[in-house]
């Protein structure tokens, strides 16, 4: 008899389990909500770059698309003549946040595409994507990690590695609820091969 109530109640427990609503991770909280956020970001050797959220479309069935304009700080006084435009869309798209980017002088990702973050929001969640180089077209196959979730001040921040197939070299983004990144780090090859560490990082997240 106690036998059969304990297999009752574990059944019981089961169907408890199995009727809990599904986590929720909504990716539009990883954004700033409103037009005329302003980031302003600072990193290695004087480098620099700012940004504005210029429009959000939440027209699309599938998607909601964040169109962001911006400048790379120019440290040649004028000299130089590259372009350091900066046109950048993120695009919230089921259960990931995808950015895509033009700008010569972005101390950011040599491809143009890249899955910033992907459901659930927990670390160790991993996940595979491929991304093509701009300047040659290569395919690279990345693996993705969430490798740390905290919370500061009532803000979550996701640490999120991109590693290259070599697994030596690669990128680092920290995601905050609100701001989108606020730093960027990746390697680079430095004296006898051994990766140098190159980046940026949030200096004043600003909300008009």
């Amino acid at each position: 008899m106690k036998r059969f109530s304990l297999l009752l109640i574990c059944l019981s427990l089961v169907a408890l389990v199995g009727c809990m609503p599904p986590k929720e991770y909504n990716l539009e909280t990883l954004l700033p909500s409103e037009e005329g956020f302003i980031w302003q970001y600072t990193g290695i050797a004087g480098y620099g770059h700012s940004m504005e959220l210029d429009n959000i479309d939440s027209s699309g069935d599938d998607e909601v698309v964040y169109t962001v304009t911006g400048k790379v700080d120019d440290v040649s006084g004028g000299e130089s003549q590259a372009d350091y435009n900066i046109n950048l869309k993120y695009f919230l798209r089921d259960d990931s946040l995808v950015q895509i980017h033009s700008g010569d002088m972005m101390l950011d990702i040599p491809y143009q595409q890249v899955t910033l973050i992907k459901k659930p929001f927990e670390a160790g969640a991993t996940w595979k994507q491929e991304v093509e180089l701009t300047d040659d077209g290569t395919k690279l196959e990345l693996s993705c990690e969430i490798t740390e979730v905290v919370e500061e001040e009532g803000i979550k921040k996701y640490t999120v590695i991109y590693r290259n197939p070599d697994k030596i070299n690669y990128e680092k983004r920290v995601i905050a609820d609100g701001q989108g990144v606020i730093e960027y780090l990746r390697t680079i090859p430095g004296n006898d091969d051994q990766p140098v560490e190159i980046g940026y990082e949030l200096a004043a997240p600003i909300s008009e």
